[in-house]
C-alpha cells in the first residue's frame, strides 16, 4: 500500500528529461541550421492516407488475416470494461494507440508527405500483445464455464499462430518485387537506343541493381533535371554498354514525346490506375507482369506487381499478353 501511494511524478519527470535529452542534438541541429527550407522535396508526392488506413496497416501487420484482426480489435474494447484496474487499462491502451495517432497528426499539421508504414510503431508492439493477454485472462477469471469450454488464451494462440503459418510461406516463397524478371526480360528484348520509362522514381535502383550498375556510395545518385522549370521534370539514367545504349527516365512529360524520335519506349508501372491509363493506349502493347504480391509496404501484404509495355512507332499495334489489368 505504501508504494502505491509513492508518487508518479518524479519517475514521469525522469523519464521524459531522458527521452527529451536524447532529442536534444536534433532539436540544436534543426535550430542551426533550417532557415525556411520546407520540410519536404517538393516532387515527393505520398498521401499518407487517413488515420483508418493508418491503423488498418498496422493491425494488418501485427495480426494478420480478418478473423484474428476482429477478434484482436474485440479483446482491445473489452480490456476495460472487464479489467479490475480500469485506469491502468486506458493508460495500456493509450501506449498502443497514441504513437500512431500523433505521427499522423505530425505529419498532417506540418504538411509532410512522408511514407509511413507499421514498422514505425513496431515499439509498441509489446503493449498491444500485453493488452491482449490482460484480457483473455479476465475473461478467464470472470468466468470458469467458459474458461472450460473455450479456454480463450489457447484458442487465441492458436487463431494466432494459424493466421502466420498460412501467411509467412507465402512472403518467404514469392518475390517481393520482381525486378529481377523484369530485367532479365528487357536483357532478351532491348535495342540499341531503346527507352525505359517507370512509372515511379522508386523502380530506377531496384532496375540498377539487376542491371549490375552498382552505385558509387551508399545510395545511386539519379541525375534530376527541370525540362521546364516549375512544371516539367525528368530523372535520366543512361547505361552504356557493348552492344546497346539505353537511358531510363521517370518524370512527368506525356509518354508520347520520348516516343517522336521514332525510338520505342518501355513502360513499367504499377498496378491501379497507371497501368489501366497506359492499357488504354492502342499503340501500348502489354509485354509483361510481374508478380510483386507479397511486398511490404504501408501494410502487409501489399500488392507491389508491375505492368510492362512497349510503345514502337515503327509496328504499331504488335502482338502482346493477353491477361487483364487491374
Amino acid at each position: 500500500e505504501d508504494s502505491q501511494k509513492k508518487p508518479t511524478l518524479p519517475s514521469l519527470l525522469i523519464l521524459n528529461g531522458i527521452t527529451l535529452a536524447l532529442c536534444v542534438p536534433w532539436i540544436l541541429y534543426i535550430l542551426f541550421n533550417r532557415k525556411g527550407q520546407p520540410f519536404m522535396d517538393p516532387l515527393t508526392i505520398q498521401d499518407i492516407g487517413s488515420l483508418w488506413t493508418l491503423f488498418r496497416a498496422v493491425l494488418n501487420d501485427w495480426v494478420p488475416f480478418l478473423p484474428l484482426m476482429i477478434a484482436s480489435l474485440v479483446l482491445l474494447i473489452l480490456l476495460p470494461i472487464l479489467s479490475r484496474n480500469r485506469k491502468n487499462a486506458f493508460i495500456l491502451l493509450a501506449i498502443s494507440v497514441l504513437p500512431v495517432v500523433g505521427l499522423y497528426s505530425y505529419c498532417r499539421l506540418l504538411n509532410v508527405t512522408q511514407f509511413i508504414t507499421s514498422r514505425y510503431f513496431i515499439n509498441s508492439l509489446p503493449f498491444f500483445f500485453v493488452a491482449i493477454y490482460l484480457c483473455l485472462d479476465a475473461i478467464e477469471l470472470k468466468s470458469e464455464r467458459l474458461k472450460r469450454l473455450v479456454q480463450p488464451r489457447f484458442s487465441f494462440l492458436i487463431l494466432f499462430i494459424a493466421s502466420n503459418l498460412i501467411i509467412l510461406p507465402l512472403y518467404y516463397r514469392a518475390e517481393k518485387q520482381d525486378f529481377r524478371g523484369l530485367v532479365n526480360y528487357l536483357n532478351h528484348h532491348l535495342r540499341d537506343g531503346d527507352k525505359i520509362i517507370v512509372g515511379t522514381f522508386t523502380y530506377i535502383p531496384g532496375i540498377l541493381h539487376y542491371f549490375r550498375v552498382a552505385p558509387k556510395n551508399r545510395h545511386y545518385s539519379i541525375p534530376f533535371s527541370w525540362i521546364d522549370p516549375g512544371k516539367e521534370f525528368e530523372f535520366k539514367v543512361s547505361l552504356v554498354g557493348e552492344n546497346r545504349n539505353l537511358n531510363i527516365y521517370h518524370s512527368n512529360i506525356p509518354y508520347r514525346r520520348y516516343v517522336a524520335d521514332g525510338s520505342r519506349a518501355w513502360i513499367v508501372v504499377g498496378k491501379g490506375s497507371a497501368a489501366e491509363e497506359v492499357g488504354r493506349n492502342p499503340l501500348c502493347v502489354l509485354k509483361g507482369f510481374f508478380d510483386g504480391s507479397f511486398a511490404m509496404f504501408r501494410r502487409f501484404p501489399s500488392d507491389a506487381s508491375m505492368y510492362l509495355f512497349l510503345w514502337d512507332p515503327q509496328s504499331p499495334g504488335g502482338k502482346g499478353i493477353d491477361i487483364p489489368i487491374k
